[in-house]
Parts: C-alpha cells; structure tokens; sequence
C-alpha cells in the first residue's frame, strides 16, 4: 500500500438506486464505525457536533474544552473553511486521489470518492464542492476532523495511513465514545 507522503485526503462512501441516483454519501470514517457496530451521536448543527467531537479528541489527550461560545466556534469554522486555508473545487473539477487507505468491501452500488485532500506543500484542504454539498452536518465535522487529527498523525507520528485516524473519527462520534478515554 502507497503511503502519503505529502498530504492525505478524505473518503466518501457514495451509494446509488438501480436508477444511479445518488441515494446517500457518507464520510467513509462514519461508515466504518456503523459497519463495526456502532451507533452514532444525533446530529443538530456543525457547531453542536464539532463542540461534541473535539471536545473528545481532547479528553483523550487529557486536554480541557473550554469553548467561549458557539459563536467563537463559528468563526473557528469559518476561518477553516475560507480561502487560503480551503479551496473549494469547480464544479466538474476532480482531486488527486490518495493511497493511505484500505477498506473493505462495500454494499452493491456504493463507491468511494475523493472528498478532500489536504496538501502539506500548499498547506491547505482541498474539498470536493459537488460531494460537500450533499453531505449533512455530521459528515461534514467528522471530515473537518479528520483533516485535523490525520495532519497530526502525519507530521508528529509519521503515519502513512489513515487507518487509526478513521478508527478515531469513527468512534468520536460514536455514542460508546467514553470506552476510549484514558482512565484517571
């Protein structure tokens, strides 16, 4: 399996009905967290799921969440997902494609597709504008996420795949989340 060596990218599991109408897309973290059993937290917004989320991360790494408000996280948001730092495609416009993955199979008339890339030369997120579109908040923090902690694993442990992030994502967003937190 090729490693990433400059950068990662994120995975969407894109399923179709016999008419190749897209029918579902979700961040291959999240799928394989249902496929191993899991059951995910309830969605309500970004802010909600990334305050939830990271606040996570955070607790496993003995880190205090102190968020000032939800408008703070916003602007946390807004400034990740604005140029330069994130570069939405053109319509039409396709990603490079990354290697740092292995996965099982997937149910009949599902496909992975490139979400995002992230590029450590260009120091930032690429993401896929058509596919982001049709994904709904959760999958779109739990992408945001990924970036983050998969940057992490490549620059401080030199990971060359994001097999442990996805597990990761997966499970902080899961409801069973608190069987992964160090204990005291």
């Amino acid at each position: 399996m090729a490693g990433a060596v400059n950068g990662g990218g994120g995975l969407v599991v894109v399923c179709k009905n016999a008419k190749q109408q897209i029918v579902s897309t979700e961040l291959l973290d999240l799928f394989e967290a249902k496929a191993r059993g899991a059951t995910l937290i309830s969605s309500f917004s970004m802010v909600s799921d990334y305050r939830v989320a990271m606040g996570r991360w955070l607790a496993m790494h003995g880190g205090r969440t102190t968020f000032e408000s939800n408008e703070k996280i916003q602007e946390y948001l807004n400034d990740i997902l604005s140029y330069p730092r994130t570069r939405f495609t053109r319509f039409g416009e396709t990603l490079p494609e990354t290697k740092d993955f292995k996965t099982e199979k997937l149910p009949k008339r599902c496909e992975l597709k490139q979400l995002a890339y992230f590029s450590d030369d260009l120091n930032q997120l690429q993401i896929n504008t058509e596919i982001w579109q049709r994904l709904d908040a959760q999958n779109k923090i739990a992408l945001l996420l990924h970036e983050i902690v998969y940057r992490n694993e490549r620059l401080a442990n030199g990971a060359i795949n994001s097999d442990y992030t996805r597990y990761l994502v997966g499970e902080l967003f899961s409801t069973e989340w608190s069987n992964y937190l160090p204990e005291n």
